[in-house]
């Protein structure tokens, strides 16, 4: 029962109804209070990842980051590192630690393309937070070629996944310009991005890229 309902929650969400992310998250913490969420006394680390992913998105730190803690011990052990420093890495992210986020991160093994796409994304806000541009322009480019190389993506997938490279390394490339221009042309350029973003559907990280735009244009 609790399948049916996180499935249908989920569904929700997929469509654009944000509402029911506090609805699946009061799931969630019900299966692991019953310890429904086990499964032969384990825990898998896509459970555990987005459990704790949603709990930090919901502002639920307190919780989330005892569940971080107290369950890690209950992971499959092939899962263990990657889930547990993700998850701590998210929970870090999300409170503004972008140093411990980043230093997190750079211990998670990227062998699955969800761990590779996720870590990732997360790594290049956290040096953007911290204007770590050598890094991140580093970091965009080895992305780019993971992109291109990948075998397991979808012709969608690169193609969301090029779109946010391109766009990201154009905002950071504008940010570290803003010295060397006037008001007048570094807003015409932001600008010009920000549109150019939002008439583009196929971008993963949307979202961020249009904040980071509005906050360079306020």
């Amino acid at each position: 029962m609790y399948n049916f309902a996180s499935n249908y929650c989920i569904l929700k969400i997929n469509t654009g109804n944000v509402d029911f992310q506090k609805e699946l998250f009061d799931i969630y913490k019900q299966t692991v209070k019953t310890e429904t969420v086990l499964r032969n006394g384990k825990l898998t680390g896509w459970d555990y990842k987005n459990i704790s992913t949603l709990g930090c998105h919901l502002g639920e730190f307190n919780w989330t980051y005892h569940l971080i803690e107290s369950h890690k011990d209950k992971l499959l052990q092939s899962h263990q590192n990657n889930a547990y420093n993700y998850s701590l890495a998210y929970y870090h992210f999300t409170k503004k630690d972008y140093d411990k986020a980043s230093s997190l991160l750079l211990q998670v093994q990227f062998t699955e393309m969800q761990y590779h796409m996720g870590g990732n994304l997360l790594l290049m806000r956290s040096y953007y937070e911290l204007e770590n541009l050598d890094a991140l322009f580093s970091l965009l480019e080895s992305m780019r070629i993971y992109a291109i190389r990948s075998k397991k993506m979808t012709t969608k997938e690169k193609r969301g996944y090029k779109n946010l490279l391109r766009f990201a390394k154009r905002l950071v490339t504008i940010k570290s310009e803003k010295i060397a221009l006037t008001q007048k042309d570094f807003l015409k350029k932001i600008n010009k991005l920000l549109e150019e973003i939002n008439g583009t559907e196929n971008i993963y990280a949307k979202s961020w890229l249009v904040s980071k735009c509005n906050d360079l244009a306020a």
